[in-house]
């Protein structure tokens, strides 16, 4: 992989790792507010706490798979002479 694709992949990792980061607060959001409502309706307030769960696992599920997906790897210069 050159330096450029190397750029390329990176940006996909952490593209995914905001992706997952939003679905993440998202649903946390979600599960919040079907919590503070759960003295009403009963149905809005499952159909919000499943929604925002799901999106929770999924934004784990998407953020850890952009920070574990590639490893950037530095490599040394093996010139092995000064001038």
């Amino acid at each position: 992989m050159n330096g450029h694709d190397a750029i390329l992949v990176l940006l996909q990792d952490v593209k995914e790792l905001l992706y997952g980061i939003f679905w993440l607060l998202a649903g946390a959001l979600l599960l919040l507010i079907g919590v503070l409502l759960l003295d009403l309706s009963g149905g809005i307030t499952l159909l919000l706490s499943a929604v925002g769960a799901l999106l929770v696992f999924g934004g784990a599920f998407y953020a850890h798979h952009g920070f574990h997906h590639h490893e950037l790897v530095e490599k040394q210069d093996q010139t092995g002479g000064t001038t």
